[in-house]
């Protein structure tokens, strides 16, 4: 194993819901730190003129294996098992309920209620008995 990106979650045994809030906080610190208008009009430049306007999504492909260990890891029982790729979907779809509001401006943008609802979202979305993988 590298020590990579894996560094980035410590084998501490926090339930899910701990991880969710602190990903949602410095994604919103960083967020926040940025002009809204230069951030919306950077966003737009890329998804115009570049020539794989997906590779900004492309970076969580980072976090994947640092998950899929804390999955294993998991003594609280809080996170659902994945594979790559489901993982991977799943990320995109989180990431997108922490961006979204900041790239169309939203007063919502990095309020409590955000927070709130994508930490019920990401929750849903990454904790166990929600969803279950479909056996082919």
């Amino acid at each position: 194993m590298s020590n990579g990106p894996q560094s980035n979650f410590p084998a501490v045994h926090k339930p899910l819901q701990t991880l969710l809030g602190e990903i949602i906080d410095s994604s919103f610190n960083q967020y926040n730190r940025m002009n809204p208008r230069s951030f919306f009009l950077v966003f737009r430049m890329i998804m115009k003129f570049s020539k794989n306007p997906l590779a900004f999504d492309d970076a969580l492909k980072t976090l994947v294996e640092p998950l899929l260990s804390a999955q294993r890891r998991d003594t609280t029982g809080t996170f659902r098992l994945t594979d790559p790729d489901e993982l991977l979907m799943l990320l995109k779809t989180c990431f997108g309920m922490i961006r979204r509001p900041f790239l169309e401006q939203s007063p919502m943008a990095g309020s409590e209620k955000h927070k709130a609802l994508a930490l019920d979202t990401m929750a849903r979305l990454l904790g166990p008995g929600v969803l279950t993988p479909t056996e082919n």
